[in-house]
């Protein structure tokens, strides 16, 4: 075999592994993306160990086996911290758990609300001798507000199979070891993010490469673990995430306690109840009562029993509690691996292997007919629609990747999505990897779609709110970018743009993106208008304006005061606010002309921007400031302090007004 690296097609979604409360350890690699593989995939189709050769060669005893008669039981000890549970006895228990061989598994997630909802996952598991496992079981939710039941059948298969892969580039060929899963619910009656059919392919690799995105492949020693249902896992993972929390150490309860021993087998058990007030302003109830039974001589996890609630609610109204229940009851045996039955089902069904056709979704995932899309779409995607495998799992919007377009000026090809660009006719083409002849290889399916015509412009629209913030003027050199509103929304993007006097600023347009550019002092009109209909427009005069040197900002404060007029929202009546600056960095605001409502404060003068200090009420009125800001902005003619006031989410402008001689 060649030495070398591959690029191929990723051609995983995710590894679903059942977890806490029927939730998932996922590992899996990303779907259309080329990823360099090291030489180590290359080795991973080599011949490898067994599972059945991973199994000691003394015969490994059930769960229900003890110690041999000669031998006294492992004194179990009476208690176990949390740290010594995980570091001791769970750690080993789930790295061991690639000697189990039927597996047991009873899992009950629970959400309940004024008790109605209640979901339950019952699944065995059998590990075979040929690097495969098959799971059986049955979904039940239950919604007892409307008495309705909802049942379905649950498969999962682990298979670990040979594969070869065609590089998209150099178009060779090789084998690579891989690892298939998949989790099918029969009849897809019960759909949630929980309860989905999920499917993942991993390369196997002798060893851990850092090189490569570990959701990419899985090592050769954790391939019977991954086989089983990692319950060791599971439990590690719910100690380590709920029952370590630094909030539980407050209960004053620290570890596990032996709860009974029968020859090595060692059951032990904690119970945890504790509050908190919850950011809402409610209280929060966890009780947590949790049971494990390890063999001590084995380091084997036997059996798991647990239940987390979650109870919500406001004081005084605890019958209205929100409650929140998951618990997991499972047990494993263990022994020889069981002969792999062929009547079980393959994994490789579940894998695209083939598309004939798609459908054409828009960028809501709506379906759109390919004859005549709307005009108004703005993204295209595909969904397969005929397609073999037709048990093929995971199908989404993004199962193909964009290649190209037969004319970019309909439909275009940016920034990895197609995106219409106007009316037309085009042909799409995407990207898939599937099987064909017996090898995995990156295949193409193409769709000829239409866009409407667009409607005609209505009304064309300039937004002038960051024009008016400095009274329609731009200062020699700057430039601004305004995006038009047009309507209808569904209207062809096309028009003109012209400045009255060009020396003045200029101006361009880019779909809907106006940008104007001052460019020396004057006045001067810019007007946009459709391109098919030249007399719908719309048009701003804007000035342009030498820059400012601080001494005239510091000129304008000093002989001039700074009138900002409101009107009350409910009386109408109108209030006046005015500031006053002097020389030596003092000020103040007064209200209506009443020294009732004076307030000093300092101030000082950076380029435009006058910064406010130690606004205070001299007559201490107890009222405060109606209005104090840090910081205000003299606007580029010199007309005005502009200031964001952000309780009122707008401006505030204090007009220049020349003060009495």
């Amino acid at each position: 075999m060649n030495k070398r690296k591959l690029s191929f097609f990723v051609i995983s979604t995710t590894l679903l592994l059942v977890a806490c409360g029927g939730g998932t350890l996922s590992t899996g690699a990303s779907t259309s993306e080329i990823t360099n593989v090291s030489t180590a995939v290359s080795s991973a189709s080599e011949p490898s160990v067994s599972v059945e050769s991973s199994v000691s060669t003394t015969s490994i005893a059930t769960s229900t086996t003890s110690a041999p008669a000669s031998s006294a039981p492992i004194e179990a000890p009476e208690t176990l911290t949390f740290d010594e549970a995980l570091t001791g006895y769970l750690d080993n228990a789930m790295y061991n758990e690639r000697f189990a061989s039927n597996e047991k598994k009873k899992t009950t997630d629970t959400s309940v609300y004024s008790s109605t909802l209640t979901t339950i996952l019952d699944v065995s598991l059998d590990v075979y001798d040929d690097q495969s496992s098959f799971g059986m079981g049955t979904l039940t939710h239950t919604d007892s507000s409307d008495e309705e039941t909802i049942t379905d059948t649950y498969q999962q298969r682990s298979q670990v199979q040979t594969d070869k892969i065609e590089d998209p580039e150099t178009k060779d060929v090789d084998d690579y070891k891989m690892f298939y899963h998949v989790e099918n619910y029969v009849n897809d009656a019960y759909k949630s993010n929980d309860y989905k059919d999920v499917t993942s392919k991993l390369f196997i690799l002798p060893e851990a490469d850092s090189s490569l995105d570990e959701s990419t492949y899985l090592v050769e020693e954790d391939v019977p673990l991954a086989l089983t249902f990692q319950l060791g896992a599971t439990l590690y993972n719910y100690v380590h995430t709920f029952i370590t929390d630094p909030q539980i150490s407050q209960t004053g309860i620290d570890s596990f306690t032996l709860e009974k021993q029968e020859g090595n087998e060692a059951t032990y058990k904690t119970n945890i109840a504790y509050s908190y007030n919850g950011d809402m302003g409610d209280v929060v109830d966890i009780t947590i009562d949790l049971s494990f039974t390890i063999d001590l001589e084995k380091d084997y996890l036997l059996a798991v029993d647990y239940e987390n609630t979650n109870k919500s609610y406001f004081l005084g109204e605890e019958d209205d509690a929100a409650i929140v229940t998951s618990a997991l009851e499972a047990e494993l045996t263990y022994g020889e691996k069981t002969s792999s039955e062929a009547a079980l089902i393959d994994a490789n069904d579940f894998f695209l292997s083939n598309v004939e056709d798609v459908k054409i979704l828009n960028e809501a995932r709506e379906e759109v007919p390919a004859t005549n899309v709307p005009k108004e779409t703005s993204l295209i995607f595909a969904l397969p629609s005929v397609y073999t495998p037709s048990q093929t799992v995971g199908l989404d919007e993004y199962s193909l990747s964009p290649v190209s377009s037969s004319e970019t000026d309909v439909v275009k090809l940016d920034g990895g999505f197609f995106e219409v660009v106007s009316s037309g006719t085009t042909t799409l083409t995407w990207s898939y990897f599937g099987l064909d002849n017996g090898v995995y290889r990156e295949k193409r399916v193409s769709k000829t779609i239409t866009i409407n015509e667009f409607d005609p412009v209505e009304s064309i629209t300039i937004p002038t709110y960051d024009l008016s913030l400095n009274n329609y003027s731009l200062v020699v050199g700057n430039s601004v970018s305004l995006t038009l509103g047009v309507a209808p929304a569904t209207a062809k993007l096309d028009f003109t743009v012209t400045s009255s006097d060009a020396e003045v600023a200029s101006a361009t347009i880019n779909e809907k993106t106006l940008t104007i550019t001052a460019l020396k002092e004057g006045e001067t009109t810019i007007t946009v208008a459709a391109k098919e209909n030249p007399e719908i427009k719309d048009e701003v005069t804007i000035k342009v304006v030498a820059p400012s040197t601080e001494d005239e900002y510091l000129n304008l404060l000093l002989t001039h005061k700074f009138v900002l007029t409101v009107k009350d929202y409910w009386t109408d009546a109108k209030n006046t606010y005015t500031l006053y600056f002097s020389e030596d960095g003092t000020g103040y605001q007064i209200e209506d002309s009443d020294a009732i409502y004076h307030f000093d404060f300092e101030w000082r003068l950076e380029d435009n921007i006058v910064y406010f200090e130690n606004y205070q009420d001299d007559e201490a009125s107890g009222l405060g400031p109606v209005y104090s800001f840090s910081e205000g902005k003299i606007l580029d003619d010199l007309s005005a302090i502009s200031f964001d006031d952000e309780e009122a989410y707008t401006t505030r402008d204090f007009i220049a007004e020349p003060l009495e001689a």
